[in-house]
């Protein structure tokens, strides 16, 4: 870290932001935040949605439910689920570097980098069944899966069985 990071890490303007969002913020105003600060900003920036983090779009999203903009609800919950899925790449990516990095300081042990987050496919799952999109729906879990590392998430698989069964009846 940088010394201009450390006496700015405390400013009003960067409160509230946590750690990548900060480090992200500052590099936008030109600050020289230092090697680990600018990894904490890429993986914040890969996760950016219209221009703010996937973690701060989920009253908007329940919002657009609760309204039924169905549509809309969808558009945005599959740009969220794409954000997440560049932040996991980018944490991937940089996963050497920061093991590296914490090695040269004596720290065992490296960066776990663990699935996307389950709960923004499971919105789109839910609208996409209110849509009757079941091959839509039983792909997105799909898609989520794949990237899952072979985690057990029972509910996706009830979901994923569920809409698999929809999907055979609806075609006869």
């Amino acid at each position: 870290m940088t010394d201009e990071y450390l006496q700015r890490h405390g400013d009003a303007k960067y409160e509230g932001l946590g750690e990548n969002g900060r480090a992200w913020q500052m590099l936008q105003d030109g600050i020289d935040v230092g090697q680990y600060q600018a990894w904490n900003a890429a993986e914040h920036e890969a996760g950016l949605v219209r221009g703010v983090h996937f973690l701060d779009r989920g009253d908007e999203l329940k919002q657009l439910k609760r309204e039924g903009r169905l549509t809309e609800a969808l558009e945005l919950v599959i740009e969220i689920i794409e954000a997440t899925e560049r932040e996991q790449d980018v944490k991937l990516r940089l996963r050497p570097s920061r093991i590296e990095y914490w090695s040269n300081l004596g720290v065992e042990g490296g960066s776990y980098v663990g699935p996307t987050p389950p709960g923004w496919t499971i919105h789109a799952a839910i609208i996409l069944r209110k849509l009757k999109a079941y091959e839509a729906e039983v792909a997105i879990i799909d898609r989520w899966l794949a990237r899952a590392e072979n985690r057990e998430y029972p509910e996706m698989m009830k979901r994923r069985a569920k809409a698999f069964e929809l999907l055979k009846k609806s075609r006869g």
